[in-house]
């Protein structure tokens, strides 16, 4: 670092890791499948995620799973096709329906 110059740290959010052979994840992949007819690449990501907040001390199955367009979100001028949107929907009652189920 050059003389003169100090960092101060004023926000941190820890990683999140969630489980890709999870049960939470095998009912969200099937959801798309169903949905789409293609199964999603789970994956991780390097963006932050509220998560870092959300789970914090927790021991909780999650995933990430949007209708937005990588690359955009969080962004004054975000925007989520109309068609994204409604498959988000479906495949999150799909989600529901599953997960909890008696």
């Amino acid at each position: 670092m050059p003389a003169g110059v100090t960092l101060k740290i004023m926000d941190f959010k820890p990683a999140v890791k969630g489980d890709p052979y999870s049960e939470i994840t095998r009912v969200c992949t099937a959801a798309c499948h169903a949905e789409t007819g293609r199964r999603p690449e789970v994956r991780g990501v390097s963006y932050y995620s509220d998560g870092a907040i959300l789970l914090d001390g927790l021991d909780v199955p999650f995933i990430i799973l949007g209708p937005g367009l990588l690359g955009i979100s969080g962004q004054i001028d975000e925007v989520i096709p109309s068609d994204n949107l409604h498959r988000a929907m479906r495949i999150y009652a799909r989600i529901a329906r599953e997960w909890l189920r008696p």
